[in-house]
């Protein structure tokens, strides 16, 4: 409802500021869209937060796209929700048109009745599913090539210093990493398929040679004689917990009234065993696991369904075809259409 001056009208809990109205939107066709995103931005905000979860934006740019704007306005033009007709209950609901067979005063028609779908029916909880990192690490000499690409070694040789400062310190930069290059020609030719093993082997070998590495060059190394192997062992960081791998993370749209638990152990557990839900993204506005989203499938919810017209439909029309090609071939041969046909 709107007041006089554009604000809510009690009892009302929503009002819109829009000049449009859904006569007014259906009277400016060609520019219904830039029309309709007006009235849905003519909400108070209360209501415009529950509209953005439905992404309309980019519905009416898709329906409009598809010639269909007009054609959903006027489904939803025809439909009464004056609080006479539509309770509070029904009201927190979303309806869809369902074409049956009904009679009306003795007489049969196809008619569109409503179906009645609970909010949640639209809505879903988009969780992120991660899987362990697991690396296997070896010192061949196309992987310490690798390392020759990474930032933070090629960081030794460099230096925001200027002049002679500078130049002394990439000279001493690039001595030590040829002292590196060197003491990871000495490892173990050893595939290790635990990363706290090969650690341990690299840390070994740098105490022996006296080399020190700073985190940023110990990190390089890692990425640069490592490879993904679902047979080794998982990467975990200091507490133990498992390190998710970046390549293998993935989202699930889980209903809205079912229990994330409870599809991830029915939809995802049985193919992906290791896999575990990032508890840490959680919705800003209810706080739980999963981001809060809604989708209407427009096809889903306002296709109908045409039947086939009857074979024998089909072959009338092809018959009537050849008739007109047969009598087309007689005027321009000059012959009768029997004549062609034989």
């Amino acid at each position: 409802m709107r007041s006089s001056a554009g604000r809510p009208a009690l009892p009302s809990t929503f009002y819109n500021t829009s000049r449009y109205d859904f006569d007014k939107l259906r009277a400016d066709a060609p520019q219904l869209a830039a029309n309709l995103r007006n009235y849905i931005a003519g909400f108070s905000p209360n209501m415009r937060e529950v509209l953005e979860r439905f992404d309309f934006d980019n519905t009416i740019s898709k329906l409009n796209e598809a010639g269909l704007l007009f054609k959903v306005l006027e489904r939803f033009k025809a439909v009464d929700l004056h609080p006479g007709v539509v309770d509070n209950a029904t009201m927190g609901t979303i309806f869809d048109g369902d074409t049956r067979t009904v009679t009306r005063d003795g007489v049969k028609e196809e008619a569109v009745v409503s179906k009645i779908f609970p909010t949640t029916h639209f809505g879903f909880r988009k969780i992120t599913v991660e899987r362990p990192l697991r690396l296997n690490f070896h010192a061949t000499p196309a992987r310490l090539a690798r390392l020759e690409h990474e930032r933070g070694f090629l960081a030794l040789a460099q230096s925001k210093k200027e002049s002679a400062a500078g130049a002394k310190e990439q000279a001493a930069g690039r001595e030590q990493q040829e002292a590196i290059r060197a003491l990871l020609r000495t490892l173990p030719p050893t595939l290790y398929k635990d990363r706290r093993g090969f650690e341990t082997a690299l840390e070994a070998a740098a105490r022996s040679a006296s080399v020190k590495m700073a985190s940023p060059v110990a990190r390089a190394i890692l990425a640069a004689l490592a490879e993904r192997d679902e047979s080794a062992a998982i990467c975990r960081d200091p507490a133990g917990a498992a390190e998710p791998d970046p390549e293998l993370r993935d989202t699930e749209s889980v209903p809205l009234a079912e229990p994330v638990e409870a599809f991830f152990e029915r939809e995802v557990k049985p193919h992906v065993p290791d896999a575990w839900i990032d508890t840490a993204r959680r919705d800003d506005k209810d706080g739980q696991v999963g981001i809060v989203g809604y989708e209407i499938n427009f096809n889903r919810y306002f296709y109908r369904y045409t039947p086939p017209r009857p074979l024998e439909q089909f072959e009338a029309d092809i018959k009537a075809l050849e008739k007109d090609i047969v009598r087309m071939l007689a005027e321009v041969t000059g012959t009768t259409a029997r004549d062609v046909v034989e």
